[in-house]
């Protein structure tokens, strides 16, 4: 299986896209002949986007398509996993 990393929806949107948009560029991976997406939050203010809706819109479209989520990638967690200090906080 081939698929994409969320570096895909970074190029099409930056890294500020909703999940209106990451579903659209899910269409395009599936037009270009990918099997496999990781759905991703980037930044921490949009995980409530994710949790209030747009995870299940994300998996509705993924299925409908025929797109399959291979992992799920937190660049927002980038931060608490930089140090044994922040690894071990209560982030």
């Amino acid at each position: 299986m081939f698929g994409v990393s969320p570096a895909f929806v970074v190029s099409m949107y930056g890294t500020r896209f909703t999940v209106d948009q990451f579903c659209d560029a899910m269409r395009v991976m599936k037009e270009l002949g990918y099997e496999g997406y990781q759905p991703e939050v980037f930044h921490k203010e949009e995980l409530l986007n994710w949790k209030n809706g747009g995870g299940v819109k994300v998996n509705r479209t993924a299925n409908d398509i025929g797109l399959i989520p291979t992992q799920f990638v937190a660049h927002f967690l980038m931060e608490s996993l930089s140090s044994p200090d922040k690894l071990f906080a209560d982030y």
